[in-house]
Formats: structure tokens, C-alpha cells, sequence
């Protein structure tokens, strides 16, 4: 049976999610975090410079998705997606992580 790489549906909670991406390139240097939602809850978005300066409620998110098994590697053998985790979030692919905003849960 052949299995399909394509993104899995995204599903935002009603509060709202934030999209972290991390450097696709080694000249990139920062972390980008944008809140997607239906509350002010935007208190985390912007640029950061290594997880350390993440807040420390997005890095044990993150902490969590890093272990996770994905559903699925690309044919360059790279990790993709994983199952979306309630109250935590989801792996889009290598560099993009959803996370759940703490006012989410």
C-alpha cells in the first residue's frame, strides 16, 4: 500500500494556536512564532533566538512534539507530520510545529 505525503488538516482550536517555524536555512538564525486566533492572546508572537528565549509554556509543548513519532517520512527520509496531541499541538513538518496557546486549553 503506498502512502501519500501530503499535509495533514489543520484543525485551530477556537481560542487560538501559535505557527512556530524554525530556520529552513543555515543563515537564518531566528525562530518565528505567529499567533493565529480569535482572542488578543498574542503575547508570544514575534522573532526568538533559540528555544531557551521560547516562553517556557511553548517549550515543553514543543518538548512533547520533538518525541513524538511521525505519521509519515518524506522520501528524503525526513520527518514529517504527527498526530495532533489535545492540549498540546502539532508537527507540520521538520521546521513547523503548531502549539496550543496556554488560554486554549
Amino acid at each position: 500500500m503506498k502512502r501519500r505525503n501530503k499535509l495533514p488538516a489543520l484543525s485551530l482550536s477556537n481560542i487560538g494556536d501559535y505557527r512556530i517555524q524554525f530556520p529552513f536555512r543555515p543563515n537564518d538564525t531566528f525562530i518565528e512564532v505567529m499567533y493565529y486566533g480569535l482572542s488578543d492572546d498574542e503575547d508570544a508572537e514575534g522573532y526568538y533566538e533559540n528555544i531557551e528565549s521560547l516562553p517556557l509554556w511553548m517549550q515543553e509543548r514543543l518538548a512533547v512534539l520533538f518525541i513524538c513519532e511521525s505519521r509519515f517520512e518524506s522520501k528524503d527520509g525526513v520527518v514529517d507530520s504527527t498526530e495532533a496531541i489535545d492540549g498540546v499541538g502539532q508537527r507540520i513538518s521538520q521546521h513547523i510545529y503548531w502549539v496550543h496557546s496556554p488560554s486554549a486549553i
